[in-house]
């Protein structure tokens, strides 16, 4: 054992013990967790279990369909520069296929929680113009990145256009997804104005 640790030691065996010098256990973590309360008093637990796992679906497609966008701007597109013509062909037809389905399984649910989180935040945001204003422009744009993803991992031969220039609509997409982290984030941030 170095020395440092063997300084610390004593420190952290006193921060785990409680004030009569007992060491916390099993059943003082239990009591701990029956103690915690529910932060609002007029929601009952399955609303708040429900709240809580509406806004974590919510962030986790954001962090899977952003992040994986980002990994193929970033990394996938600059490396396929180095296959031939053919098998950069049939690579992207490959991963489009495989994609596509995270696309529109991450766009249903940013439907399904996004429209649950707006409607559940609603009565607390009454008569805040800024609030609305920036939720608005955060859903249009929303909108906006549902139409640019599905019409990059999608057939239409109406949107090929979309699909022709994959790497400039996918700095688009990425950028708009950028702000709605931003206006997520100081909404967040902001609470209820």
């Amino acid at each position: 054992m170095n020395a440092t640790v063997k300084r610390m030691l004593p420190s952290c065996r006193s921060f785990l013990r409680s004030s009569d010098e007992r060491p916390i256990g099993y059943s003082d973590a239990r009591s701990i967790a029956r103690s915690v309360q529910f932060p609002a008093s007029d929601k009952s637990a399955t609303v708040f279990f429900i709240d809580v796992l509406s806004r974590i679906v919510h962030v986790s497609t954001a962090i899977a369909l952003v992040g994986g966008s980002l990994f193929t701007l970033v990394v996938l597109a600059p490396s396929s520069r180095l296959l031939s013509d053919e098998a950069q062909a049939t690579l992207g037809d490959a991963i489009r296929g495989r994609w596509k389905r995270f696309v529109h399984i991450g766009i249903a649910l940013f439907l399904i929680s996004g429209f649950y989180n707006y409607f559940a935040a609603m009565p607390l945001h009454k008569g805040d113009g800024l609030y609305h204003g920036l939720i608005g422009g955060k859903m249009l744009l929303a909108f906006f990145a549902f139409f640019l993803a599905a019409a990059m991992v999608g057939r239409s031969a109406k949107l090929e256009r979309f699909r022709s220039n994959r790497l400039f609509w996918l700095r688009v997409w990425i950028l708009v997804a950028a702000v709605i982290v931003v206006i997520s984030g100081f909404l967040k941030v902001r609470g209820v104005g």
